[in-house]
Protein backbone atom coordinates (compact mmCIF):
# COMPACT_ATOMS: atom_id res chain seq x y z
CA UNK A 1 0.00 0.00 0.00
CA UNK A 2 2.80 2.11 1.06
CA UNK A 3 4.10 2.26 -2.50
CA UNK A 4 0.17 3.48 -4.23
CA UNK A 5 0.98 7.29 -2.87
CA UNK A 6 -2.24 8.06 -4.11
CA UNK A 7 -3.90 5.47 -2.17
CA UNK A 8 -2.06 6.10 1.03
CA UNK A 9 -2.98 9.95 0.40
CA UNK A 10 -6.67 9.40 0.20
CA UNK A 11 -6.34 6.56 3.23
CA UNK A 12 -5.50 9.24 5.15
CA UNK A 13 -7.78 11.95 3.75
CA UNK A 14 -10.91 9.82 4.67
CA UNK A 15 -9.69 8.58 7.76
CA UNK A 16 -9.39 12.15 8.78
CA UNK A 17 -12.08 12.96 7.32
CA UNK A 18 -14.64 10.59 9.46
CA UNK A 19 -12.25 11.03 12.67
CA UNK A 20 -13.06 14.87 12.21
CA UNK A 21 -16.68 13.98 11.96
CA UNK A 22 -15.53 11.84 15.24
CA UNK A 23 -14.51 15.44 17.35
CA UNK A 24 -17.26 17.56 16.15
CA UNK A 25 -19.64 15.10 18.08
CA UNK A 26 -17.35 15.59 20.74
CA UNK A 27 -16.95 19.15 21.16
CA UNK A 28 -20.91 19.51 20.91
CA UNK A 29 -21.23 17.50 23.60
CA UNK A 30 -18.89 18.73 25.61
CA UNK A 31 -18.72 22.53 25.07
CA UNK A 32 -22.85 22.98 24.31
CA UNK A 33 -24.29 20.40 25.92
CA UNK A 34 -26.17 19.22 23.02
CA UNK A 35 -26.83 15.91 20.56
CA UNK A 36 -25.47 15.98 17.72
CA UNK A 37 -28.08 13.32 15.67
CA UNK A 38 -25.71 10.31 16.19
CA UNK A 39 -28.48 8.74 17.02
CA UNK A 40 -30.98 9.71 14.88
CA UNK A 41 -34.53 9.88 16.83
CA UNK A 42 -36.75 10.26 13.28
CA UNK A 43 -38.04 6.84 11.93
CA UNK A 44 -37.40 7.74 8.72
CA UNK A 45 -33.28 8.83 9.78
CA UNK A 46 -32.85 5.87 11.54
CA UNK A 47 -33.37 3.46 8.42
CA UNK A 48 -31.12 5.93 6.31
CA UNK A 49 -28.21 5.17 8.99
CA UNK A 50 -28.94 1.62 8.08
CA UNK A 51 -27.22 2.25 4.64
CA UNK A 52 -25.48 4.96 5.52
CA UNK A 53 -22.99 3.68 8.44
CA UNK A 54 -22.14 -0.01 6.36
CA UNK A 55 -21.38 2.42 3.74
CA UNK A 56 -19.07 5.11 5.44
CA UNK A 57 -17.01 1.62 6.82
CA UNK A 58 -16.65 0.95 3.72
CA UNK A 59 -15.56 3.87 2.45
CA UNK A 60 -13.12 3.77 5.28
CA UNK A 61 -11.62 0.22 4.97
CA UNK A 62 -11.97 -0.28 0.99
CA UNK A 63 -8.60 2.17 0.13
CA UNK A 64 -6.33 0.50 3.20
CA UNK A 65 -7.86 -2.98 1.74
CA UNK A 66 -7.03 -2.25 -1.70
CA UNK A 67 -3.13 -2.03 -1.19
CA UNK A 68 -3.14 -4.89 1.57
CA UNK A 69 -2.30 -7.58 -0.60
CA UNK A 70 -4.50 -9.94 0.45
CA UNK A 71 -7.85 -10.20 -1.07
CA UNK A 72 -7.49 -10.19 -4.30
CA UNK A 73 -10.87 -9.19 -5.44
CA UNK A 74 -10.50 -5.66 -3.29
CA UNK A 75 -7.07 -5.29 -5.11
CA UNK A 76 -6.37 -2.11 -7.47
CA UNK A 77 -6.05 -3.25 -10.94
CA UNK A 78 -2.69 -3.61 -12.39
CA UNK A 79 -3.15 -0.65 -15.18
CA UNK A 80 -4.06 1.61 -12.16
CA UNK A 81 -0.71 2.03 -11.39
CA UNK A 82 0.94 0.98 -14.00
CA UNK A 83 -0.23 2.62 -16.80
CA UNK A 84 0.69 6.10 -16.65
CA UNK A 85 -2.23 8.47 -17.63
CA UNK A 86 -4.48 6.28 -14.95
CA UNK A 87 -1.76 6.75 -12.32
CA UNK A 88 -1.91 10.52 -13.15
CA UNK A 89 -5.51 10.79 -12.70
CA UNK A 90 -5.31 9.01 -9.52
CA UNK A 91 -2.92 11.60 -7.98
CA UNK A 92 -5.24 14.76 -9.51
CA UNK A 93 -8.56 12.94 -7.19
CA UNK A 94 -5.77 12.03 -4.41
CA UNK A 95 -5.01 15.99 -4.29
CA UNK A 96 -8.93 16.98 -5.16
CA UNK A 97 -9.95 14.70 -2.27
CA UNK A 98 -7.78 16.52 0.49
CA UNK A 99 -9.36 19.70 -1.24
CA UNK A 100 -13.02 18.49 -0.75
CA UNK A 101 -11.88 17.84 3.21
CA UNK A 102 -10.86 21.18 3.76
CA UNK A 103 -13.64 23.05 2.35
CA UNK A 104 -15.76 20.59 4.76
CA UNK A 105 -13.60 21.46 7.39
CA UNK A 106 -15.06 25.21 6.49
CA UNK A 107 -18.23 24.19 5.68
CA UNK A 108 -18.69 22.87 9.29
CA UNK A 109 -16.77 25.81 10.78
CA UNK A 110 -19.70 27.96 9.24
CA UNK A 111 -22.53 26.07 10.98
CA UNK A 112 -20.72 25.81 14.52
CA UNK A 113 -23.30 24.65 17.22
CA UNK A 114 -25.62 24.53 14.49
CA UNK A 115 -24.01 21.80 12.77
CA UNK A 116 -25.62 18.16 13.06
CA UNK A 117 -25.50 14.42 11.45
CA UNK A 118 -29.29 14.01 11.51
CA UNK A 119 -32.04 16.09 12.82
CA UNK A 120 -32.17 16.50 16.92
CA UNK A 121 -36.37 17.43 18.45
CA UNK A 122 -35.63 20.13 20.39
CA UNK A 123 -32.94 22.37 19.96
CA UNK A 124 -33.48 25.47 18.08
CA UNK A 125 -31.27 26.07 15.11
CA UNK A 126 -30.86 28.84 13.07
CA UNK A 127 -30.84 29.08 8.78
CA UNK A 128 -27.24 29.81 8.08
CA UNK A 129 -27.36 31.63 5.05
CA UNK A 130 -23.30 33.09 4.84
CA UNK A 131 -20.09 31.47 3.45
CA UNK A 132 -20.38 28.80 0.89
CA UNK A 133 -24.04 28.42 1.95
CA UNK A 134 -24.94 31.20 0.06
CA UNK A 135 -24.56 29.49 -3.01
CA UNK A 136 -25.09 25.63 -2.17
CA UNK A 137 -27.78 24.60 0.42
CA UNK A 138 -25.73 21.14 1.72
CA UNK A 139 -22.31 22.45 0.80
CA UNK A 140 -21.07 19.35 3.20
CA UNK A 141 -23.20 16.79 1.16
CA UNK A 142 -21.85 18.14 -2.08
CA UNK A 143 -18.19 17.90 -0.45
CA UNK A 144 -19.13 14.10 0.78
CA UNK A 145 -19.98 13.13 -2.31
CA UNK A 146 -17.13 14.66 -4.25
CA UNK A 147 -14.70 13.10 -1.94
CA UNK A 148 -16.63 10.12 -2.75
CA UNK A 149 -15.94 10.02 -6.31
CA UNK A 150 -12.64 11.13 -5.83
CA UNK A 151 -11.97 7.83 -4.00
CA UNK A 152 -13.57 5.81 -6.48
CA UNK A 153 -10.95 7.07 -8.79
CA UNK A 154 -8.24 6.23 -7.11
CA UNK A 155 -9.72 3.20 -6.06
CA UNK A 156 -10.77 1.89 -9.34
CA UNK A 157 -12.58 -0.93 -8.57
CA UNK A 158 -16.20 -2.62 -7.86
CA UNK A 159 -16.74 -2.33 -4.72
CA UNK A 160 -15.73 0.79 -4.40
CA UNK A 161 -17.86 1.82 -7.38
CA UNK A 162 -21.17 0.06 -5.74
CA UNK A 163 -19.97 2.02 -2.66
CA UNK A 164 -19.84 5.14 -3.83
CA UNK A 165 -23.59 4.84 -5.61
CA UNK A 166 -24.97 3.96 -2.75
CA UNK A 167 -23.77 7.24 -0.97
CA UNK A 168 -24.67 9.29 -3.65
CA UNK A 169 -28.04 7.75 -3.23
CA UNK A 170 -27.85 8.21 0.57
CA UNK A 171 -26.67 11.95 0.53
CA UNK A 172 -29.70 12.79 -1.86
CA UNK A 173 -32.09 11.02 0.58
CA UNK A 174 -31.03 12.53 3.02
CA UNK A 175 -30.63 16.08 1.93
CA UNK A 176 -34.57 16.05 0.82
CA UNK A 177 -35.57 14.60 4.23
CA UNK A 178 -33.78 17.89 6.06
CA UNK A 179 -35.18 19.97 3.45
CA UNK A 180 -38.99 19.75 4.25
CA UNK A 181 -38.02 19.51 8.04
CA UNK A 182 -36.32 22.82 7.49
CA UNK A 183 -39.46 24.18 5.53
CA UNK A 184 -41.33 23.14 8.31
CA UNK A 185 -38.87 25.07 10.42
CA UNK A 186 -38.07 28.14 8.45
CA UNK A 187 -41.41 28.83 6.50
CA UNK A 188 -41.31 31.52 3.17
CA UNK A 189 -38.02 32.12 4.01
CA UNK A 190 -36.21 28.78 3.60
CA UNK A 191 -38.53 28.50 0.52
CA UNK A 192 -37.02 31.80 -0.81
CA UNK A 193 -33.34 30.56 0.08
CA UNK A 194 -34.02 27.76 -2.10
CA UNK A 195 -35.53 29.47 -5.02
CA UNK A 196 -32.32 31.06 -5.27
CA UNK A 197 -29.36 28.74 -4.24
CA UNK A 198 -28.86 25.39 -5.46
CA UNK A 199 -29.08 22.08 -3.14
CA UNK A 200 -25.87 20.85 -4.17
CA UNK A 201 -24.18 22.95 -6.56
CA UNK A 202 -24.53 27.14 -7.15
CA UNK A 203 -27.50 28.49 -9.46
CA UNK A 204 -25.11 30.45 -10.40
CA UNK A 205 -27.48 33.20 -12.32
CA UNK A 206 -29.96 33.62 -9.50
CA UNK A 207 -27.22 33.56 -7.08
CA UNK A 208 -24.87 36.08 -8.67
CA UNK A 209 -28.20 38.77 -9.47
CA UNK A 210 -29.42 37.95 -5.54
CA UNK A 211 -25.75 38.64 -3.81
CA UNK A 212 -24.35 41.19 -6.38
Amino acid sequence: MFKDVPLVLLAATVGTYWGTVALLILHKRVRYGRGSGLLPRHAYERRLWALIVPVVLAWIVLPILAGSGRLPWLLLPAWAHDDTWAHGLRWAAAVLAVAFYLMSLYSWLLLGRHWSMAIVPGQTSRLVTRGVYRWVRHPIYSLSMGLMLTSAVVVPTVPMALVACLHLIAMNLKARYEERHLGESFGPAYAEYCRHVGRFWPRWSRAIRRYT
